[in-house]
């Protein structure tokens, strides 16, 4: 599908291509007329982190197959190590800095906008999604747990904790394998 307008949030967390969640969003922004990209923190150690973001936005700054490797090269100081390529380190960060704010970045600080910000509003998006069979079974065995949990509640607090723990760990599991299950919908 192919949105007039993309704004994604906490856009930090792209920065690695082989990640599934930059694997199933980076499509949809590059299929977007318009992309926004928010986060607080554009570049969490290295520069090489903020290349997906930037290709996102602006894929004529580095283009073609061998745009990450002209932008490691300038950016990322990348030279060949003992392992393959090495793009973990920096070089030219006052450039690159220029550079995202020529081109792609509008740096604005909570308290300097605040007052132009409307009310928070919140709007749900439904999506038709298979649950799929560990989130059916996941679902039976959180109500057990919750049984479990009502009837010795008063009566055997080992058991209790036992159940609460199990819980938290089955909670846990259940809410990756729905980011799984929504990410192609």
């Amino acid at each position: 599908k192919k949105f007039k307008v993309v704004i994604a949030d906490e856009s930090h967390y792209l920065k690695n291509n082989a990640a599934k969640r930059t694997a199933a969003i980076v499509p949809i922004l590059k299929n977007a007329k318009r992309v926004i990209l928010l986060t607080g923190t554009p570049a969490l150690s290295r520069p090489e982190e903020v290349f997906t973001q930037l290709d996102s936005l602006r894929p004529d700054l580095f283009p073609g197959h061998k745009g990450f490797e002209v932008f490691a090269t300038r950016y990322c100081n990348a030279h060949k190590g003992a392992w393959g390529w090495d793009t973990s380190g920096a070089s030219h960060l006052r450039e690159l800095h220029c550079l995202l704010c020529a081109t792609a970045m509008i740096r604005r600080k909570k308290l300097q906008v605040l007052h132009e910000l409307p009310g928070k509003l919140r709007h749900t998006v439904q999506i038709d999604v298979d649950l799929g069979q560990p989130l059916r079974e996941g679902l039976i065995e959180l109500r057990k747990l919750e049984q479990t949990i009502h009837k010795y509640k008063n009566k055997d607090s080992g058991r209790v904790r036992n159940a609460n723990k199990e819980k938290q760990v089955l909670s846990t599991l259940m809410y990756v394998e729905t980011a799984r299950t929504k990410a192609p919908a």
